[in-house]
């Protein structure tokens, strides 16, 4: 109940951070491990124990995976620091095509791909974040990136769990 009242804190916050209609200054996360690096918010790399997992049928690659800190606000070089993101990003071997933009709802995450970790920060698992497969992590909660973060990918009635483990700096 407490992780859904802060997540619904954290929409609130995010929805008014509008100036004008249609207009934002949420600031999304990096769009890969190299533009975080270059900005500064890279956290670490992480190292898939699998490059190819299978979901419904489909066999995607893993194309990176990183931690990150985001900007206050889109036109800020502030860093928050008050959490931070575990992003991934998976690629349909066949078309290329991200995960997010062949499967966008959350029935299907929920259904297809679950965080196995009990404590993780705002949300119930993983989320969508500027195209990207995301959890949301509390730095109070966790104060440090973890070490092993694993997911696990559904095919029909397979599963496969894949270990990210955090590469050496």
């Amino acid at each position: 109940m407490k992780n859904l009242i802060v997540a619904l804190l954290f929409l609130l916050v995010i929805i008014s951070c509008d100036k004008f209609p249609g207009k934002t200054d949420y600031a999304g996360v990096p769009k890969s491990s190299k533009i975080a690096e270059k900005q500064g918010l890279l956290i670490s790399k992480y190292l898939p124990s699998q490059k190819t997992v299978f979901i419904d049928g489909e066999k995607y690659e893993i194309t990176d995976s990183w931690s990150s800190y985001r900007f206050r606000t889109k036109n800020s070089s502030e860093i928050t620091k008050t959490n931070y993101e575990f992003l991934f990003d998976l690629r349909n071997v066949k078309t290329g095509k991200s995960l997010i933009d062949e499967k966008t709802t959350s029935t299907f995450l929920n259904k297809s791909v679950r965080n196995l970790e009990k404590n993780y920060g705002y949300s119930i698992g993983i989320g969508i974040e500027s195209r990207l497969l995301s959890i949301n992590y509390l730095k109070k909660e966790k104060p440090i990136s973890p070490e092993i973060i694993k997911i696990e990918f559904k095919n029909g009635s397979q599963r496969q769990c894949i270990e990210f483990k955090k590469a050496s700096h």
